[in-house]
């Protein structure tokens, strides 16, 4: 199961610009660091909840409905660890208030020297989020066989209680010998399910519509009555926009 750990750095770009974002990777690649991008916030999502990046390299203004602050709430929400470089045509003036909404690690204002870039990714990746600054949506992403291809901090926490003790493998792992819960049923609502664990936990569970032949599903794991409002919002725009395009 994936996790991230020592080794080459993932990084995402996601910008609009073709020119800008060709230049981008293309420079980030050259540093050493294994670099994904898209066009789009919604297939920003759909990325980089799978693709777990160290880095988020975001233009604020997208071409879809989800801007560059939007992707980087949502992902900073699955991984508290990530750190945001925001890009923007707009004056540093007009755009500092929004630094800590989400924390952003630094904004550059266009046109930039690439070294100022990289530069600048280079140093988060060496920055660590303050404490308490962690992930807020337990995620698991799972293939059309239910095995499970990763997992993040809050999940494998939740996973670590049940009878199965780890946090791979399979989600009938976790149920046996109970059969796995309808996941299609999730895809409008909370639904409460019961992992095998002593200690009689239940889960309350939202995912994606099934996923299309050779893709993943994301799937939330949480209790909604403790989470604040705005991350409820989060967990609905994750699974919206979590499906990679054909």
């Amino acid at each position: 199961m994936k996790q991230r750990g020592a080794g080459i750095v993932n990084i995402l770009v996601i910008e609009d610009d073709q020119h800008y974002r060709t230049y981008l990777c293309r420079a980030l690649s050259r540093d050493g660091y294994n670099v994904k991008d898209t066009a789009t916030g919604r297939d920003g999502v759909a990325v980089g909840s799978r693709f777990r990046p160290r880095v988020l390299v975001v233009n604020w203004m997208l071409g879809d409905d989800l801007n560059g602050l939007h992707v980087a709430s949502v992902l900073q929400a699955v991984d508290g660890d990530l750190q945001t470089i925001l890009i923007t045509g707009f004056s540093l003036s007009d755009v500092a208030d929004v630094v800590s909404k989400p924390p952003v690690f630094r904004i550059i204002e266009k046109p930039f020297e690439l070294k100022e870039l990289v530069d600048a990714v280079r140093q988060a990746t060496l920055s660590q989020r303050p404490p308490g600054e962690g992930a807020s949506i337990g995620l698991v992403e799972v293939d059309r066989k239910g095995r499970i291809v990763s997992a993040n901090s809050l999940a494998r926490d939740s996973l670590g209680l049940t009878g199965a003790g780890r946090d791979d493998g399979s989600l009938s792992d976790f149920f046996s010998p109970d059969p796995v819960p309808d996941l299609d049923a999730a895809v409008k609502r909370w639904v409460t399910v019961s992992p095998n664990a002593k200690r009689g936990i239940r889960w309350q569970i939202r995912t994606q519509a099934p996923a299309r032949p050779g893709l993943s599903r994301l799937v939330v794991i949480g209790l909604p009555d403790e989470m604040a409002c705005d991350t409820l919002q989060l967990v609905e725009t994750l699974l919206e926009s979590g499906r990679p395009s054909p």
